[in-house]
């Protein structure tokens, strides 16, 4: 089960990294805890059945990926 419950957590922060990153570049204006911060609302807002402790798992590596430099394109 604490496979399960990581898989879903990671499927979570990869769907959640691009839309962030994406916010980080049409908000200039936000600084990445703005953007985490907004992250971290948003997801205890929806009744998504994470526990406390896996909502701040994923946030804490939205926010890792965030600060992370992003390869050229």
């Amino acid at each position: 089960e604490r496979l399960a419950r990581y898989e879903i957590c990671l499927d979570l922060v990869q769907q959640l990294l691009p839309y962030c990153r994406r916010k980080k570049t049409e908000k200039p204006a936000w600084s990445v805890q703005d953007i985490v911060d907004k992250t971290h609302q948003a997801i205890r807002s929806k009744n998504w059945g994470l526990s406390e402790a896996e909502i701040q798992w994923a946030v804490a590596q939205v926010a890792q990926g965030l600060h992370e430099p992003q390869p050229e394109k």
